[in-house]
């Protein structure tokens, strides 16, 4: 249930679901979306955890410059299980997508030097 809704909201904000969800080893979503300058990601991923079963929903953004990236990861949700990401996946993608438009190249303050 939740890849379908997910796509059919983040297909109208140009993200698509990148190949690493499409294999059926991760436990979690990612959607991934180039635009223009930036890059960025939206999804939900298994807190590898023994004594938890919950997720983390999180999004991304970053810009390359100089052969380094300049990104943010901001977790939306921590903790919570897969019904509450089933039962407000709207509010939480729609959340996901203000952060992103709201992040400024100032605050991609996290920066890894890129190997080619």
């Amino acid at each position: 249930m939740c890849r379908e809704a997910f796509e059919n909201i983040l297909s109208a904000h140009n993200y698509k679901i990148s190949k690493e969800s499409d294999l059926a080893d991760i436990l979690g979503l990612d959607f991934i979306s180039k635009d223009g300058r930036y890059g960025g990601n939206v999804g939900f991923l298994f807190e590898d955890d023994l004594n938890k079963h919950t997720f983390t929903f999180y999004v991304t953004k970053s810009f390359d410059e100089n052969n380094q990236r300049h990104f943010k990861r901001i977790n939306i949700a921590e903790h919570v299980e897969l019904d509450f990401i089933e039962n407000n996946y709207s509010s939480l993608l729609s959340d996901s997508l203000k952060v992103y438009g709201s992040l400024k190249d100032e605050d991609l303050d996290t920066i890894i030097k890129l190997q080619f």
